[in-house]
């Protein structure tokens, strides 16, 4: 998030503002967001790999897209196209599988 600082305040100066001009609710906003929310995401997601192995740590990783398309739904109402609901299929499918673990056929050489 820091890394997003510097943009905003190089257009503020080239704009003639000077600084960047935010207003209190959006500079508390952005306080938290980097002081807090993400730095205990970011210690939850170190525990979470400590303790698990990489695949079941990866699970998290691939709803983030599902996740981000129903925030945009849920907070400014935005409506899923096919293509979403494709991919949301695709990727809790793929997730299913990676938890359900489906037995493997047993490998048997041809005869030669």
């Amino acid at each position: 998030m820091l890394s997003a600082l510097p943009p905003f305040t190089m257009r503020a100066l080239r704009l003639g503002g000077g600084a960047l001009r935010l207003s209190a609710q959006a500079w508390v906003a952005m306080i938290y967001h980097v002081a807090f929310a993400t730095a205990v995401t970011c210690v939850l997601w170190y525990r979470l790999l400590a303790s698990a192995s990489a695949t079941a740590a990866s699970l998290p990783v691939l709803a983030v897209p599902v996740v981000g398309v129903l925030g945009a739904m849920a907070l400014v109402g935005d409506r899923p196209s096919a293509a979403d609901w494709l991919g949301f299929a695709l990727v809790l499918g793929g997730s299913a599988l990676v938890v359900l673990r489906l037995p493997q056929r047993a490998h048997t050489p041809a005869s030669a």
